[in-house]
């Protein structure tokens, strides 16, 4: 997620230096808008991502407690 801002950024310095380099305004904004946009989509299924994992990892500490009760009650 830190480099969400890091490439936000970089797009908007390339989307600049096209601009002094004499494209035509309107297609650069749409190029911008258009890998906001993939971006955008990027970080949608990242979190998507994010949120298996953590049921994932949610269930394997389930089971790691309830190891550890066996043992303790095996002691």
């Amino acid at each position: 997620m830190r480099r969400l801002p890091v490439v936000v950024g970089l797009v908007l310095a390339l989307s600049f230096a096209a601009s002094a380099a004499g494209q035509d305004p309107e297609a650069e904004r749409a190029q911008v808008d258009q890998r906001i946009a993939e971006l955008q989509a990027e970080i949608a299924d990242a979190k998507e991502q994010e949120g298996v994992l953590t049921s994932q990892l949610s269930e394997v500490v389930s089971e790691l407690r309830a190891a550890q009760d066996a043992v303790d009650e095996a002691e």
